[in-house]
């Protein structure tokens, strides 16, 4: 399933790529692959892979005897962080933020990654922390969970910025 998902993603990718380099000639198609945009199939994607990572999650802390709250509280996390995808939170809560905080009318970026990028990192620090005490015997989990965890940093912090 994983080969899938990251052959899906490249393509989605590619599709993007190719579109910028020629000029993006068709709107239908950068509407429909364009992965700076929101309500596409690239946020459906993503939000789809984050489903399945909440549901891994969940089914971490039904198996295991140690950590099922750390288990539970990342299953919850990745179930906000797909659903927050789709429905747009965080660009809304960003123009809130913009307006109301630092008084920024007609600002197009959202400043919500320099408000709330500490609190985060802060959190996935203690999670990366607690969850490599359970995953001591399995280092493709390891690794999988920092490569996931390192593209998304990348992409909220530093390609959505």
């Amino acid at each position: 399933m994983i080969r899938w998902l990251i052959i899906i993603t490249a393509g989605i990718i590619f599709i993007n790529i190719i579109g910028e380099l020629i000029g993006n000639p068709s709107w239908q198609i950068q509407r429909l692959f364009n992965v700076g945009i929101e309500s596409n199939l690239p946020t459906w994607f993503s939000s789809i892979i984050l489903a399945i990572a909440a549901c891994f999650a969940y089914k971490c802390s039904v198996l295991t005897k140690d950590g099922r709250k750390t288990w539970r509280l990342l299953s919850l996390g990745l179930l906000f962080m797909s659903c927050d995808e789709v429905a747009m939170i965080h660009d809304n809560f960003g123009r809130v933020v913009n307006k109301y905080i630092f008084k920024l009318e007609g600002f197009q970026h959202s400043v919500w990654p320099i408000v709330l990028g500490p609190f985060i990192l802060f959190v996935m620090l203690i999670f990366v922390i607690k969850l490599r005490k359970y995953l001591q015997g399995s280092r493709k989990a390891i690794k999988w969970l920092s490569v996931g965890l390192v593209t998304y940093i990348i992409g909220a912090f530093f390609i959505e910025v």
